[in-house]
């Protein structure tokens, strides 16, 4: 498990690996922001910078030694969300001035295809909002419609998507369990 916490900043400077009950340090970037930390089959550790050249940054990653080996290197500049398929396909956001698309980069590093997300109704422009299935078929999206945010399953193939969460409360935080066929979210309700 791999987590974020703060140290020294005011925000999320330090990345964390668990192993059996065990916490060791893995990165830390004194004044940075740093964002949802994910392990890739290719063998790197992938993780969204906000601060200082923001974007999608990887490092090589030792599971054996638990350590990174190397200096970590910007994949997409102002990149976020990477999500990983089992074989290690990633998809990211990628900011654009119209609206967020989801780019495809290959074992090579480089984007292999672009596609624009889907509005059903309007992207909340979130960067909680983003996974994409361990087979690489699906992408769970969060979708807005009169302020309340949802999540809605896209098929990649189909280009359709359909709601999964209604009501009146904000769904973030997406994932799919290792199997691809249960969805795990956070769901934010408001009080009075």
């Amino acid at each position: 498990l791999f987590t974020v916490h703060k140290v020294s900043a005011a925000s999320a400077d330090t990345i964390d690996v668990w192993v059996d009950g065990t916490r060791k340090t893995v990165l830390q970037l004194p004044g940075e922001s740093l964002r949802a930390p994910l392990y890739s089959p290719t063998g790197h550790l992938i993780y969204t910078r906000e601060s200082t050249n923001p974007g999608l940054w990887a490092v090589k990653f030792s599971l054996k030694t638990l350590s990174k080996e190397g200096e970590p290197f910007l994949i997409e500049p102002g990149g976020s969300w990477a999500s990983l398929s089992i074989d290690g396909t990633m998809a990211l956001v990628r900011p654009t001035s119209v609206k967020p698309e989801l780019t495809w980069i290959g074992r090579d590093g480089l984007p292999a295809t672009a596609g624009a997300l889907p509005l059903k109704a309007a992207y909340y422009g979130s960067d909680r909002v983003f996974a994409l299935s361990p087979d690489g078929k699906q992408v769970l999206i969060g979708l807005a419609e009169a302020q309340v945010a949802e999540l809605w399953l896209y098929d990649l193939a189909t280009k359709n998507a359909r709601p999964l969460t209604t009501g009146a409360g904000q769904a973030v935080y997406p994932s799919f369990t290792p199997d691809g066929r249960h969805a795990v979210f956070s769901a934010l309700f408001k009080t009075r």
